[in-house]
């Protein structure tokens, strides 16, 4: 079954330099793989959307549960 990932991507042009996509795959590894992909030179870290929604992962504290728009 494909799962939903949010993949952040830090490009090699800036260390604040990055991007949140959205990638539908099986895994978090394939999911930061096709990022490098994407934007080769890339440093990328995934992680499935249904668990943002639910908390923030200790060990990712980068990834923050998305706000509901009023």
């Amino acid at each position: 079954m494909l799962n939903l990932y949010a993949v952040k991507v830090w490009h090699s042009s800036g260390p604040r330099h990055f991007e949140t996509i959205e990638v539908r795959t099986y895994t978090a590894r394939r999911a930061e793989d096709l990022a490098g992909e994407s934007f080769p030179g890339c440093m990328a870290a995934a992680q499935r959307i249904s668990h943002l929604t639910q908390c923030n992962p200790p060990g990712l504290p980068y990834f923050r549960p998305t706000t509901q728009a009023p």
